[in-house]
């Protein structure tokens, strides 16, 4: 009879996807810029718990939570540069850095 699986060990055989920190800090640090863990849970269309579980190295994080992040990432950069735009269109400025 063989001893039980260590967690470390049940973690080594785990199937799924990679536990990874740079991809846990990754999606930490996309739910800061988008305004926090419910606007990238929404991005990735998973209830907030199931994000809290991934940045949390209870579930791996896919390529495809990856991708999905970015994705809410540029469109919200585009928002921004919009309303920049706007912002310097209102104070008489057409490009960024002219007076």
């Amino acid at each position: 009879m063989s001893a039980p699986a260590t967690s470390r060990a049940a973690n080594q055989e785990r199937k799924g996807p990679p536990l990874s920190a740079v991809r846990m800090m990754g999606l930490s640090t996309a739910a800061a810029l988008l305004g926090g863990q419910q606007a990238l849970a929404d991005a990735l269309a998973i209830e907030p718990r199931s994000l809290r579980l991934k940045l949390s190295a209870d579930r791996g994080v896919t390529n495809d939570d990856l991708l999905f992040a970015a994705a809410a990432l540029d469109a919200r950069a585009e928002r921004l540069m919009d309303h920049a735009a706007k912002l310097r269109a209102e104070a008489g400025q057409s490009k960024k850095g002219e007076c």
